[in-house]
């Protein structure tokens, strides 16, 4: 028996979206998509059920963009199980370590089972140990029903999000995969409520909008000169600054999102049938920076969860050592590898501590083009995979015998896919220094989603040509 056949009494309880048997209309995949679009909203705004009152610990509040999370509601999770349990499956599968041929319908049928099995399972652990950590107030004052409803909530809610992914990752909705969408979502959710949002804040100076640009109308007319420099530059809330590092991101990625190489093919038979097959510099897309922050945020969690435990112990504290604040309830790391990989908390650690900014500005885009090179084995998309996909096409290369297509595409993809990768970390890292609202990684996730959104619409002919050839 094989290691899936495992999963297969788990599988059948657990919901399941059939394959569509005819071509859903564009009109419909955009109904399906919208839908689940806003059902992923509303999960943001329903809290939890048996949390406690007053402030409460928050480990992955660095991280909740890249996760589609929102504290304290049905989207406390996020994405983060599924992208945890989909990078557990390929790993293993892509290392051999499961014995499956996805070519086969019935094995692609029983991995996916599997693979969704592994989603509840994640997110039991990872609901458990916020509960544990008491993310959601102490144990002791919750009472051990609502941490069993807490915990349980987390791990129904997690199931929605991944039958909403199925759901337009078998064709019903726009995106390869809907986990992208729903993060690109939430950062423009984000972005929009941090220049837009009507509510009134008080940090201090007297009532003010939170919206950036509300603030600065509302501000320059209240106190001239001097409330335009307080909307360019007003801490505690977002500003003027922060919201034009935003606009530079979006500039940045969409600039590089073009690179591209383009190689001749044709058609075996049909010599007349030719064409370019693109290789983008983001071969990868926004995948590297999802793989780093999905592993950062289970490395935060976890070690939260051991310093919590064993503060004592050396080896803890050498994975990281963290400070709560009473006022915010965010937890930030303090000491150790937690503390170096993550960004600079103020302008003023830069210059007291310049090797926490090294070791930040290297590590993400050094592991972000180590993940990208990785998912090229892990993914069904290196060269050898696509040389086959052409050949099944009964495509080649113009110029280039069969025996030497490999070779070729690999000379070009494999580059692009490290490069893009290392760029990707790059763009991260600008972001998150210049604080642009949904963070340097968010946008990247975000305009790349949308950029592949709109290359699937235009293919079905939903965007008018005269926009698509501004957009590509």
């Amino acid at each position: 028996m094989r290691f899936l056949d495992v999963f297969r009494p788990v599988m059948r309880l657990l919901p399941e979206t059939t394959t569509p048997d005819r071509r859903i209309p564009f009109n419909e995949r955009m109904v399906w998509t919208a839908t689940c679009l806003f059902m992923f909203m509303v999960m943001g705004e329903i809290r939890l059920y048996g949390m406690g009152k007053g402030s409460t610990v928050d480990p992955f509040y660095w991280l909740r963009t890249l996760m589609g999370s929102q504290q304290g509601s049905l989207r406390e999770l996020g994405v983060a199980p599924v992208l945890t349990a989909g990078m557990i499956m390929q790993f293993l599968y892509g290392s051999r370590l499961i014995s499956a041929d996805l070519s086969r319908k019935e094995d692609r049928a029983l991995f996916q089972g599997a693979q969704k099995v592994v989603v509840v399972l994640v997110a039991l652990v990872q609901a458990s140990l916020l509960v544990g950590a008491g993310a959601f107030g102490p144990i002791s004052a919750i009472g051990g029903l609502n941490a069993g409803l807490l915990v349980g909530q987390m791990v129904i809610s997690s199931i929605a999000v991944m039958s909403m992914d199925e759901l337009l990752q078998k064709g019903y909705g726009f995106g390869a995969t809907g986990i992208n969408t729903f993060i690109a979502m939430s950062v423009c959710e984000q972005i929009l409520s941090s220049g837009l949002s009507f509510k009134t804040i008080d940090v201090g100076r007297g009532p003010e909008k939170e919206g950036v640009v509300l603030a600065l109308f509302q501000l320059t007319f209240r106190d001239g000169i001097s409330g335009l420099k307080e909307a360019m530059f007003r801490s505690g809330a977002g500003n003027i600054i922060t919201l034009l590092a935003t606009v530079f991101i979006f500039a940045l990625v969409n600039y590089f999102q073009v690179f591209r190489v383009e190689l001749p093919v044709k058609h075996v038979k049909a010599r007349s049938h030719a064409g370019m097959y693109p290789i983008k510099l983001f071969y990868t897309g926004g995948m590297p920076i999802i793989i780093y922050a999905t592993c950062l945020a289970n490395a935060y969690l976890l070690s939260q969860i051991l310093y919590a435990m064993f503060p004592e112990m050396k080896v803890i504290g050498f994975l990281g050592k963290w400070e709560y604040s009473e006022f915010t309830g965010l937890a930030r790391p303090i000491a150790g590898l937690a503390y170096y990989f993550s960004p600079p908390q103020s302008t003023v650690s830069i210059f007291t501590d310049p090797i926490n900014l090294i070791i930040f500005v290297s590590s993400v885009p050094i592991s972000c083009g180590i993940a990208s090179r990785m998912w090229l084995n892990v993914s069904g998309t290196g060269a050898r995979d696509i040389a086959r996909q052409l050949k099944d096409q009964q495509m080649t290369m113009r110029g280039y015998r069969d025996s030497t297509v490999i070779s070729v595409l690999d000379k070009y993809i494999t580059p692009c896919a490290v490069v893009g990768g290392v760029v990707v970390g790059a763009i991260a890292v600008t972001g998150e220094l210049l604080g642009a609202v949904g963070s340097g990684a968010g946008i990247i996730l975000a305009v790349t989603t949308i950029y592949q959104n709109f290359e699937t619409m235009y293919k079905e002919g939903g965007i008018p040509p005269e926009l698509a050839a501004a957009l590509f």
